[in-house]
């Protein structure tokens, strides 16, 4: 895949790659990774017994899990 920067943003690139010595495409790769991760289908966890695949087959997407600070109510 060949990839055209426009000429700010190779600048910037270069900057990245000399500041972490390495290659202005791994500088790229890593960015792409950041950003399109999330698109990658979550994994289901391989169950080592039948009492873990039941569990799992009864588990449910919740969201996400909250920190203390953020449900806190702030009153310390």
């Amino acid at each position: 895949m060949t990839i055209t920067l426009t000429d700010d943003v190779a600048v910037l690139v270069a900057e990245q790659a000399a500041r972490r010595q390495t290659t202005p495409d791994d500088v790229v790769a890593d960015v792409l990774r950041g950003h399109l991760g999330h698109l990658r289908p979550p994994t289901r966890p391989v169950p080592q017994n039948e009492w873990e695949a039941r569990l799992l087959r009864l588990a449910r997407p919740c969201g996400v899990s909250l920190s203390d600070e953020a449900v806190g109510s702030g009153n310390s």
